[in-house]
């Protein structure tokens, strides 16, 4: 629907008690998920604020309901935000609609305008990362003024399906492959509705008869993400009809693994905290026998930076198998600053370190560099 033709009915509904036993069912597996299966503490949302992305479209719109049912239940308060990315002539009515269905639904509302295009020009990037970094920007502000402590958006199941493809086209490592998180704790971003399918928001919105804008640009085959959408999940589809529910099932083992095995690294990253100083992490770099001399930093690093080094000790690596050694030096190199370090370069360096070519450097993006000295490797930047 445009936002023109978008009609509501006079009587909207705002608690469990007014859907019918359908949708009340959709709300409270919402309410489970949150709970129970998100990564949230279980009563995380008690006396908190939450701040509803909502672009006027099915999904968030449907998000909105949802959450305004269950509003009494979760112990939380609701403000709703929009954001007008002005690339399509009909976003401003867009952005109306948006604040006339807060209006009667009694809910604050925020409604930036921000021009994606020039955006993406101005910072030499795609139009989808410049309205996906201006959506993020705007949220967080949003979030700050109204004080509140989470940022709820309508990723629901299909949307975690096309994710996972889309990872799976980079080459994306589990258990990341598993698609995007319910919780970002970085963001303090929710995900209520991840293992939800689409049609079942549709549905929910139609027996309360509630209308939808429909953003046209999401059928443009520009976009990697709609010819994803269009074309490679109705096939995946057509050969296994339960896919969706395979993505929901591959999702939860990855969160599983990767709590797994982010406790693995936090156990062994934690212990690098204790090195102090430039000069401890010096004479601990190398591993020699009494009376010998400590084995000199390679000529390429002219001394050592505590707040850009990091040394990941030989006793370490020596008691980690290969994955938790490639995760080791992956979140390592993470924490050097920006420039993604890819599965080639992280092989060899393991490759490298398992040979004992002490002095050997490798170099990864970002000006980033791992040096093997003695059995231990030192990240270094710049």
């Amino acid at each position: 629907m445009t936002p023109e033709t978008v009609t509501l009915p006079q009587h909207l509904p705002r608690s469990l008690r007014e859907l019918t036993p359908a949708q009340a069912r959709l709300c409270l597996q919402a309410e489970q998920f949150l709970r129970e299966g998100s990564g949230l503490e279980k009563n995380a949302l008690t006396g908190k604020g939450l701040l509803i992305a909502c672009s006027g479209g099915c999904d968030s719109t449907a998000l909105l309901f949802i959450l305004l049912c269950l509003k009494n239940r979760l112990g939380c308060r609701l403000t709703v935000a929009h954001l007008d990315h002005c690339l399509r002539p009909e976003s401003a009515v867009e952005a109306d609609h948006v604040r006339r269905l807060c209006a009667l639904l009694d809910l604050p509302c925020s409604v930036g305008r921000e021009d994606v295009a020039a955006r993406a020009r101005q910072h030499g990037i795609g139009i989808e990362e410049a309205a996906r970094d201006a959506r993020y920007a705007f949220l967080e502000k949003a979030r700050q003024e109204h004080a509140c402590d989470f940022i709820a958006t309508a990723h629901h199941l299909n949307d975690l399906a096309e994710d996972v493809l889309m990872r799976l086209l980079r080459g994306t490592g589990w258990p990341a492959l598993g698609g995007m998180e319910a919780f970002c704790t970085d963001r303090q971003l929710i995900r209520p509705l991840l293992v939800t399918e689409r049609n079942k928001l549709e549905t929910f919105l139609a027996e309360s008869a509630i209308g939808w804008c429909e953003d046209a640009s999401n059928a443009d085959p520009a976009y990697l993400r709609n010819r994803i959408r269009a074309d490679f999940l109705p096939l995946f589809l057509r050969e296994n009809p339960a896919f969706l529910t395979s993505i929901a099932g591959l999702w939860r083992l990855a969160r599983t693994d990767a709590e797994h095995w982010t406790s693995a690294e936090e156990n062994i990253l934690s212990s690098l905290k204790k090195t102090t100083s430039a000069k401890d992490s010096l004479e601990s770099f190398s591993e020699h026998k009494e009376g010998t001399a400590p084995l000199s930093p390679p000529p390429a690093f002219p001394g050592y930076d505590k707040k850009q080094d990091i040394l990941l000790p030989k006793k370490h690596l020596a008691s980690a198998g290969k994955a938790l050694r490639l995760r080791l030096y992956k979140r390592c190199l993470e924490k050097l600053g920006t420039g993604q370090a890819l599965l080639e370069g992280l092989e060899k360096l393991d490759a490298v370190w398992l040979r004992n070519e002490g002095g050997k450097t490798i170099q990864f993006p970002g000006g980033k560099t791992a040096t093997i000295t003695g059995g231990n490797i030192l990240f270094s930047r710049g």
